[in-house]
């Protein structure tokens, strides 16, 4: 590995962690910043341009509550870079706090960004973003204020194995989740690598 290869991929990296803090706190520019125009995105409750995520973003966050809140925490991280196209892998914790049906919640989702990246005028960002999601879980903040029945009326099996709290949530807010979710095992995931490899040969 070279030491060129190694600044492509902390570049890559900071891209992601660049994002992570413009999402959490609200900084549209930067995150606007880490992506090529045009650049599509496909998560659990969007699908499209990157414009239109961060317009959503907006405007959940202006609903929040005073006690609901949201992080991105990022782990470890593979990258594949070949010429001016790379392939970035990265673990990431979405945790969010949130009412649902007047109790409040913690929600984690055990989940990988999976980007196509290129490197345009010298700068590496992103072009397309994929999460692929290996599975959630919900926790409630006080846990003896919820009552047994709650959880007896809840049913996961129409939603995807790796975000079902997550989507269980969002369409009781009114939010329908994604129809093209992409869970861990799967052949979405088989073809979202597949795409990754065929991106980095260029084809």
């Amino acid at each position: 590995m070279t030491i060129e290869t190694l600044n492509d991929e902390l570049e890559i990296k900071r891209l992601r962690e660049r994002w992570a803090f413009g999402r959490d706190y609200s900084e549209w520019d930067e995150i606007a910043a880490c992506f090529h125009e045009g650049a599509t995105v496909n998560i659990s409750w969007y699908q499209g341009d990157v414009a239109g995520f961060i317009e959503g973003s907006k405007k959940l966050i202006a609903k929040y509550k005073p006690e609901e809140r949201g992080k991105h925490w990022l782990g470890n991280s593979r990258i594949w870079v070949k010429g001016g196209r790379a392939v970035a892998e990265v673990d990431a914790q979405v945790l969010s706090r949130k009412y649902l049906e007047g109790y409040l919640f913690d929600f984690t989702a055990w989940a990988r960004f999976y980007d196509l990246v290129e490197k345009r005028d010298g700068v590496w960002k992103i072009t397309q973003w994929k999460m692929i999601y290996d599975a959630d879980r919900m926790d409630a903040v006080e846990p003896g204020k919820v009552p047994q029945s709650f959880y007896e009326g809840i049913d996961l099996t129409p939603y995807p194995r790796g975000c079902a709290h997550l989507c269980h949530r969002l369409n009781l807010a009114g939010r329908s989740s994604m129809d093209n979710i992409i869970s861990i095992n799967t052949p979405e995931e088989a073809e979202t690598k597949a795409e990754g490899e065929r991106w980095l040969a260029g084809t």
